[in-house]
C-alpha cells in the first residue's frame, strides 16, 4: 500500500543516490524489502526510530517521499515540512 518496493526499484537505477528507508521493528513487509535492497549499498534501512532520531532525519534529508495508493496525507509529510522538508508525493487519496 505505501509503494516502497516502487521507491527502492527506483533508487536500485540510481546508484549514485542514498535512500534511507525508516520502519518500526514489527513491519510485516520490512523483510521483504530488506531483501529486495541486498547488494544495494545506496539503500539503509533504520527501524524503532526515536522522535529525536526522526527529527534529525527529517532535518537532514533532501525530500522525503510518501506515495502510498488511496490514503489520506498522512502524518510523514506533516512532520517531513514541519522539518522544513519538502515532500514528494502522490495525488490520490
Amino acid at each position: 500500500m505505501k509503494r516502497v518496493d516502487r521507491i527502492i526499484e527506483a533508487f536500485q537505477a540510481m546508484p549514485d543516490k542514498q535512500l534511507t528507508i525508516t520502519y518500526g521493528k514489527h513491519d510485516p513487509v520490512r523483510a521483504e524489502l530488506m531483501k529486495m535492497a541486498q547488494g544495494y549499498e545506496n539503500i539503509t534501512f533504520i527501524t524503532d526510530v526515536s522522535d529525536e532520531q526522526a527529527i534529525q532525519l527529517l532535518s537532514e534529508t533532501l525530500a522525503t517521499i510518501y506515495i502510498p495508493r488511496d490514503e489520506d496525507f498522512g502524518m510523514v509529510p506533516i512532520e517531513s515540512m514541519a522539518c522544513g522538508t519538502p515532500v514528494i508525493g502522490v495525488n490520490e487519496g
